[in-house]
């Protein structure tokens, strides 16, 4: 990774594919590709901004941009989806002016298809897709992270199971799969990665929600775990539209202890 200020840093391969291109006499259609990219990348960037979250760094790989918040709570579902599906908006919108007013340019069917594809996967119901993060905080608000987790990995299944029978199609028949090799390599490293990270901000949203609710009677959900719990594994049942009670039971069914949800998310806290 080579350092080239406080927060922009580049990593070294991505000099290699621009190096491959010039050489191939394709450098045109990689600096189309990844202007589309970066575009979008820092439409996010705006997005963050506007909604109060820093970046804490900005890094560029071969296939474009990768931004890092620094302070990455994020208190509502409409700023949630402001967020992630700014940087696939604007590049419908960029689709719909090279349509509309570039039709006849010499670069028309690359810019078009760029920002159709960067537009179609990131709203993908899949994380780490644009479209599958806003749908994580969607399920998790309401059945929790556990059961989120589980629709999103069905889900994601799903999708990659179209994608690789469609790989196979343009195997077959086309010369012209590199890019959606890259996104099914990208995809299948995360389905096994994304999801087993336990979501710190998704407790600190969910605290920040509950206190500041004026609700003077809340119905109250029941959870019974063993006396050697673990407390991340019982918050994976807590969202946002539920209160929880916890009841500590020993070996033989006797309940030990009680527990609030905020007890629980206390001591997650101070053992991280």
């Amino acid at each position: 990774m080579i350092k080239i200020s406080k927060h922009l840093y580049i990593h070294f391969s991505t000099f290699l594919i621009f190096l491959t291109c010039f050489f191939t006499k394709q450098l045109d259609i990689l600096l189309v590709s990844y202007s589309m990219i970066t575009i979008h990348e820092f439409t996010h960037l705006l997005a963050s901004r506007i909604i109060g979250i820093e970046i804490s760094q900005i890094t560029f790989y071969p296939f474009g941009l990768n931004l890092k918040l620094k302070n990455h709570i994020i208190y509502s579902l409409s700023d949630e989806i402001l967020l992630y599906l700014s940087g696939p908006m604007i590049n419908e919108l960029l689709a719909l002016f090279v349509s509309c007013f570039y039709k006849n340019g010499k670069y028309y069917d690359l810019l078009y298809w760029n920002n159709m594809g960067l537009f179609i996967f990131n709203i993908l119901p899949i994380t780490p897709m644009d479209g599958g993060m806003v749908m994580k905080r969607i399920l998790s608000d309401k059945f929790g992270n556990k059961v989120a987790n589980r629709i999103l990995f069905i889900i994601k299944i799903v999708f990659l199971s179209i994608l690789s029978i469609l790989e196979i199609i343009l195997v077959i028949y086309s010369r012209n799969n590199i890019r959606l090799i890259f996104v099914l390599v990208f995809l299948l490293g995360n389905l096994f990665t994304n999801e087993s990270k336990y979501n710190m901000n998704f407790l600190k949203e969910l605290l920040y929600i509950k206190n500041k609710s004026k609700k003077d009677i809340i119905k109250v959900n029941l959870l019974e775990v063993k006396e050697n719990f673990i407390p991340q594994k019982v918050a994976e049942y807590f969202s946002i539209e539920k209160n929880y009670i916890i009841y500590i039971k020993n070996s033989v069914g006797k309940i030990v202890g009680i527990k609030t949800e905020e007890e629980i998310i206390d001591e997650i806290f101070k053992n991280s």
